[in-house]
């Protein structure tokens, strides 16, 4: 006799659809007494959550070094005649 597999007991919403419906998952964990699939599981959504935050935080922080940077060099350049700078982009006026 075989045993049913639990399902995921989270809700998810179907793209262009309002309503939801619970996830078709075989579920992989128990969490304080609910199932979870390996897409739902609380544990792991944490987990993909700190890394896409880590990987933002790193692309942010690049941009503000960046932005610094030639804000710095411009300042640095502003009383250079444009014609002494040759062709550099960041140089340029906007």
């Amino acid at each position: 006799m075989e045993t049913k597999k639990e399902k995921c007991c989270q809700n998810v919403v179907d793209s262009g659809s309002y309503h939801s419906r619970k996830c078709s998952h075989n579920a992989k964990v128990v969490r304080n007494g609910k199932h979870y699939c390996g897409i739902h599981d609380p544990v792991a959504v944490a987990k993909r959550d700190k890394q896409k935050q880590e990987r933002w935080d790193k692309k942010i922080n690049k941009r503000k070094e960046e932005f610094k940077r030639q804000s710095i060099l411009k300042e640095l350049a502003k009383d250079i005649p444009t014609d002494k700078l040759g062709d550099y982009k960041l140089f340029k006026k906007d």
